[in-house]
This record gives C-alpha cells, sequence and structure tokens, in this order.
C-alpha cells in the first residue's frame, strides 16, 4: 500500500517525547540557583548487537535496553545453572564522600537557613513611616492610614514617571525574573569563579524574601495600581502587598553583602555647586544599581517610593543580622578569600610588610 501522507501522522506520536520538554523546567528551577539540572528521559535503546546476528542484515533485531542494561544478559555463574543477575548487582557501588556543602545548590543551601534566621532576626523592627502611623496608637499596625495626603502625593509621582517607561521598560522586565546577573556583572563573577560569593548572595535573595513577605502580610498596603487606574502597569503587580517593596530589599540587601566582601569600589567626589561649593558625593556601584532596581519599579507602577524606602531599612536590619551571624562564618572567610580582601588579606600584607623590613 502506498504511504499517503496522512499516514506520516503516525510520526505524531512522537510528539509525545515532547512532554520531556517538560523536564526543561527543571532547569530554569537550576539555572535559578536550585541545582538538580535537567531531569533525564530515559527510555527503551536498542542494543548494539542484533539478536540474531546470524540472519541476513537486513533481517536483523535488536533487543532493547532500559537501565541498566540488562541485554545481553548477565549470568551469576559460568555453569548452565546459572541464574540472570539481578538488576541491582549489574554494576558495582561506590563509597560517597561526605555530603558537604559542595554538594549543596546555592539556593537550596539558602533555605536550609531560614528557620535558623527566623530564630535570630529582630522582628519587632518597624518599617512604617511616621506618617502612617496612628498618632493615637503608633505602635499599632491594625491601624495604619495608608490612604492620606501622603499616599496621594506618591501617586501623583508614580503617574509622572510613566513617560520614563519606554527608556527603562527591556530593563525592568529583565529585573523581574532575576537580579542577580546585574550585580555580578558589576566586577564579573559567577557560582564558578566565586561560589561563596554566589551562595552569599542567594542567601540574601531567599532571606529578604522570607522577610518581605512576613512585613507585606501585616502592613497589607494596596498596590498603587489598585488606586489609580492611570497608572496601568505594564506588568500585573505580584500577588501580595506593596509594603515593603520586595525588589528594594533583595537589591539593597545583596548590595550590603557583596559591600563586605568584594573590593572598595566607592569613591568620593564633589556634587553640583550649592552656591557655596560642591559638597562631597559617594559614587557607589553597588549602591546604584539597588537604587536602579529599586526605582524602576516605581517606574512600572508596581511601588511607591516609601516602598522601596522601607525596603533598604528591611535589608540594613537584615545585613545586621547575617554579618554577625555564626553560621556563616566560614562562608564569609571563604568569600574574603576569592576576593583577596578581608582580615586574611590584611594580616597577608602585615606579614610581607614585616619580611620587607626585615
Amino acid at each position: 500500500m502506498a504511504i499517503k501522507p496522512s499516514n506520516y501522522s503516525n510520526y505524531s506520536n512522537y510528539s509525545n517525547y515532547s512532554n520531556y520538554s517538560n523536564y526543561s523546567n527543571y532547569s530554569n528551577y537550576s539555572a535559578a540557583g536550585g541545582g538538580g539540572g535537567g531531569a533525564r528521559g530515559l527510555g527503551g535503546t536498542p542494543n548494539i548487537a542484533p539478536a540474531n546476528s546470524g540472519a541476513p542484515r537486513g533481517d536483523h533485531y535488536w533487543h532493547v535496553n532500559e537501565w541498566p542494561h540488562a541485554n545481553p544478559m548477565a549470568f551469576d555463574g559460568p555453569g548452565m545453572d546459572a541464574g540472570p543477575v539481578r538488576l541491582h548487582a549489574l554494576y558495582g557501588t561506590a563509597t560517597p564522600p561526605p555530603h558537604t556543602m559542595r554538594f549543596w545548590s546555592p539556593l537550596n543551601f539558602a533555605d536550609s537557613l531560614v528557620a535558623d534566621f527566623v530564630r535570630a532576626f529582630d522582628w519587632s523592627i518597624d518599617l512604617r513611616p511616621a506618617w502612617a502611623k496612628d498618632p493615637a496608637a503608633p505602635e499599632d499596625v491594625t491601624k495604619t492610614n495608608w490612604f492620606c495626603a501622603e499616599t496621594t502625593a506618591e501617586i501623583v509621582e508614580l503617574t509622572r514617571l510613566i513617560e520614563y517607561r519606554p527608556g527603562m521598560m527591556a530593563e525592568g522586565l529583565a529585573q523581574i525574573g532575576t537580579l542577580e546577573d546585574y550585580f555580578s556583572g558589576i566586577l564579573t563573577f559567577n557560582a564558578s569563579t566565586h561560589p561563596a560569593t554566589n551562595r552569599l548572595m542567594w542567601i540574601g535573595f531567599q532571606i529578604a524574601t522570607v522577610a518581605v513577605k512576613h512585613f507585606k502580610r501585616i502592613y497589607a498596603r494596596p498596590r498603587p495600581s489598585q488606586i489609580s487606574p492611570a497608572l496601568m502597569p505594564p506588568v500585573d503587580p505580584p500577588s501580595h502587598a506593596a509594603f515593603p517593596s520586595g525588589h528594594a530589599t533583595q537589591s539593597y540587601l545583596t548590595a550590603a553583602l557583596l559591600r563586605r566582601v568584594m573590593p572598595a569600589l566607592a569613591e568620593t567626589h564633589h556634587d553640583v555647586w550649592d552656591g557655596g561649593k560642591r559638597p562631597d558625593l559617594v559614587r557607589d556601584p553597588l549602591a546604584d544599581m539597588a537604587d536602579r532596581i529599586a526605582r524602576n519599579r516605581e517606574v512600572m507602577g508596581l511601588h511607591y517610593r516609601s516602598d522601596s524606602e522601607a525596603g533598604a531599612a528591611l535589608a540594613g536590619a537584615i545585613d545586621q543580622t547575617l554579618g554577625g551571624w555564626d553560621l556563616l562564618d566560614d562562608l564569609w572567610t571563604s568569600a574574603h578569600q576569592e576576593w583577596g580582601t578581608g582580615p586574611d588579606k590584611a594580616a597577608e600584607g602585615a606579614a610581607d610588610g614585616a619580611a620587607d623590613g626585615a
């Protein structure tokens, strides 16, 4: 029978293999520091040697191997009475090395520290601006006043920022899913070149996420676009409250953590003439990047300015906890060594100086 084009539709069964593409979703998790890599789709692979090697080549067929390979069949002895080797005994086994930190992905290791951080952090911090507190009960978060003149003024600013969206849109959209690439590009590093630094960055991301969700639930501030239809953000806001800004918290915390280990990059210059002199102006690429990321969220209409300011304050509090946390002592040391900074470098310099004097 002649093969009609429609018969090729049978090949569409192979499209079932596209289900394996779902496994590629795991690669996103891996790229995000989760580890594990892409899943392996193991099917049935024909054996190299044909099962009927004595037959004409055109008549050959092959036994199929799943994993582990059971063809050609292996036996547990040379005699006729020997039985086939069981699957678990087909290959040898290994004694694994100790399961140290190198087996943990940055994301999973960061997750493992969350419970300890929750116990170590001072959750009594109040991030609200003074104007949002009830004068009669300033400590009562249930009486927070978000619907006031200050919020109106912030929305006016956000509306005026709409015209700046085209210039930052590609960057702002990229920052929805990744912040690490922006910080690791300041002085190029990655998980291979600076593994301890990369872990610290991911610890910051995860800890900031946990902390910011806690305060978002408590303060329950509506998103700007839930108040003003003029804002029309280019993407829907995340499905949680506005205050404090998660992106701002993550960004300012990342800047603070990296500042502890990277070479000093801030430079003091002079600001715009104020009529009497040019005052000092500090340019810090880490701080500038954090400012930039936080501001982009405001331009897109996703956050108020005070959300970003609260994120910076929360990041500072988290940084103080992580900086003095004994659970991270070894990691801080390793990160300093990666950059040639910190106490070990100072001691090395002192030793070199003593040797030169001798």
